[in-house]
């Protein structure tokens, strides 16, 4: 459309009609609309701009000169809220930090650098995505924590409730005095109870209730409030009558063999005074749940399906009289179809009803192996920073056992390796791996058939060629039992091999390094290697779930940067290890981004913070007599 004035008339030319017809054409020109284009605001700056932040609002600022990596001093640091007000203010010192405390967190933050400007949103929106790294755990809630715990685990209607809590403030942000409040919910969601308390000892509450007598059984529930942050506690609360009856449900071994075989299991049944129990009604039910699978020659192999999604389901075995010795025989044949991935635990329970309608229970447990055999696999360690090498043939060991762990020769074991999501969960989440490998649309991208010898050994060779890159799922299926076993592996270029020419940004920006240990003790050196080339800087931050403990920059060397960290009690229990990799713009040693960065979890571990209680008191407690109870440390320190 077009605007034009005649006679000092205001007119405005537009033909909707052709505007709509014409939409599509791109000889039109109603066919250019804004909606069609993508516009966005460019900046050019020499200035690199990092911010950090804890869960205290304490923000680290690193400004860095693009074209050299080195510090930028004097660049003016402005904090800015939602509101586009300006909330603080600094200017970089000589390593091109900025750290100070701020009231409330900022929207953004600009930079000023003589004629040079940048800007850097700072919303959790906004911050690099950390999903493709291990940093699960839980989360420190307003740089404090907590832990609350009873003196029993079920609780009866009318009983007295002694609940503590443990308050851990290592960093004095909350105030002396401070309230700490508790709330007791019960099984319909109702507050019945609400105290207030602002002293402790040494960091520990009691808070000492009752329920009713009349109270409703179910699952309760405990809120403590303390400095803004919550904590829950779930409470059982049920009706419990002691046993009159002694159980005794007696397989005749240590493991049910396997699945489809009848076990025949021995009930016996007596009255606690030790009379014979006969004639009563009996029901033996029994739950499957997973364990890990393990035999002790092939402690390196892995016997589990990681794609595998096991349901348990309750199921009677028996139910009916025992005789008139109170003793029963009870026929377990389990044809449970849901995917096992190895060895599951059987749990029984076993309820025996008296004449009155009462009823004792007895529970235990037991392994049960659903499958005769099972194949185990072993991946290659990798590199130092725990990846295989593309264009490499990488040798994967299989063995097959049977259910004692004895070696057997299985023909025909078939390999596939499927590609995976770039995405940290799939490696974790049995659920969306169980998914990915039963879709139609997932293909394996290798499928190789491999026999194992008279000692249960084989081997197959993999390789995954460039460009290819990422994680893998490696899946052996063992054609004579169904028994499948997998894991995850993941492979990469090599470091001079770059990565601007991959289809996912997140993979390309990413860096992989690995500390030399999993677990450090106070006053040992975590020793950290990183791929790297000559002439950028590394920036170094050591964080802990609430904060950030420590911020520094290195020099990084030709092919491989190596750092050493002294492991602090301020580290315990765990710390994370952000490396942010800066190359020279224009560096032409390879293609890799401006900048790489990566996390990974180190756990840190201080001796003198461990307990060794000894408890001494008599074996045999007689009711009505006092009984004397001394309780020590093992390093001969009393508690």
């Amino acid at each position: 459309g077009y605007y034009y004035y005649e006679n000092d008339d205001y007119y405005y030319d537009y033909d909707y009609d052709k505007a709509y017809s014409e939409r599509d054409n791109p000889c039109s020109k109603y066919y250019y609309r804004s909606s069609r284009f993508v516009s966005r605001n460019i900046l050019a700056s020499d200035m690199g701009i990092i911010a950090k932040s804890g869960t205290d609002n304490d923000f680290i600022v690193v400004v860095s000169d693009l074209k050299t990596t080195q510090p930028l001093q004097g660049v003016h640091i402005k904090f800015y809220n939602f509101q586009n007000q300006l909330i603080a203010t600094a200017v970089t010192d000589n390593n091109g930090f900025v750290k100070m405390k701020l009231a409330h967190k900022p929207f953004f933050i600009a930079a000023e650098n003589g004629t040079q400007r940048g800007y850097l949103r700072v919303d959790d929106g906004s911050s690099l995505s950390l999903s493709n790294f291990d940093v699960k755990g839980q989360v420190v809630q307003k740089g404090i924590k907590g832990f609350i715990y009873g003196e029993r685990g079920v609780w009866r209607p009318g009983d007295s409730l002694y609940i503590m809590f443990i308050l851990e403030d290592p960093e004095k942000l909350l105030p002396k005095d401070h309230p700490v409040v508790f709330e007791l919910y019960n099984a319909n969601r109702q507050l019945v109870n609400r105290k207030v308390k602002t002293h402790g000892i040494n960091g520990f509450y009691n808070f000492a209730t009752a329920t009713d007598q009349d109270a409703p059984t179910g699952n309760w529930q405990v809120k403590i409030k303390v400095g803004g942050a919550t904590f829950k506690k779930q409470l059982k609360v049920e009706t419990i009558k002691p046993n009159r009856l002694k159980i005794n449900l007696d397989f005749g071994r240590n493991n049910i063999i396997l699945q489809n075989q009848k076990d025949i299991g021995k009930l016996s049944v007596k009255w606690l005074s030790g009379a014979k129990a006969g004639n009563l009604r009996a029901n033996v039910t029994v739950t499957m749940e997973p364990m890990k699978t393990f035999f002790k020659n092939y402690s390196s192999f892995i016997f589990d399906n990681p794609a595998c999604n096991f349901s348990a389901k309750e199921i009677t075995v028996f139910d009916g009289k025992i005789d008139k010795d109170g003793n029963a025989n009870i026929l377990f044949n389990n044809h449970n179809d849901n995917c096992a991935a190895g060895m599951l635990k059987a749990h029984f329970i076993t309820r025996v009803f008296e004449q009155g309608g009462d009823f004792s229970i007895d529970r235990f447990s037991i392994p049960y192996s659903p499958y005769k055999s099972y194949v185990g696999i072993r991946v290659p360690k990798g590199n130092e920073y725990k990846m295989l090498l593309t264009d490499t043939n990488h040798i994967i060991d299989i063995v097959t056992v049977d259910e004692n762990g004895k070696p057997i020769s299985v023909k025909g074991l078939t390999v596939r390796v499927y590609k995976l999501e770039w995405r940290w969960w799939w490696s974790s989440s049995n659920t969306d791996l169980a998914s990915y490998v039963n879709s139609n649309y997932y293909q394996p991208v290798i499928i190789k058939k491999v026999n194992t010898n008279t000692h249960g050994r084989g081997k197959v060779s993999l390789r995954i060629d460039y460009p290819e890159w990422g994680r893998y799922l490696i899946w052996v299926e063992n054609p004579n039992s169904g028994h499948i076993t997998g894991t995850t592996v993941y492979f990469d270029w090599p470091w001079e091999g770059g990565r601007n020419n991959r289809k996912n940004p997140e993979g390309a920006t990413m860096l992989v390094f690995n500390a030399d240990k999993e677990k450090y003790q106070v006053g040992e050196n975590i020793n950290i290697s990183f791929p790297s080339s000559e002439g950028g800087k590394a920036l170094i931050s050591i964080e802990s779930g609430s904060k950030i403990i420590d911020v520094f920059r290195i020099k990084t060397q030709k092919n491989e940067t190596s750092l050493s960290l002294m492991a602090t009690k301020e580290m315990t229990p765990n710390i994370f290890v952000h490396i942010t990799l800066i190359q020279p713009y224009q560096t032409t040693a390879n293609d890799l981004p401006i900048r790489l960065y990566g996390v990974i979890p180190v756990l840190v571990e201080d001796k003198e913070t461990k307990l060794q209680p000894i408890i001494n008191m008599p074996k045999v407690l007689v009711p009505g007599k006092k009984v004397t109870i001394n309780v020590k440390e093992q390093k001969m320190v009393n508690l």
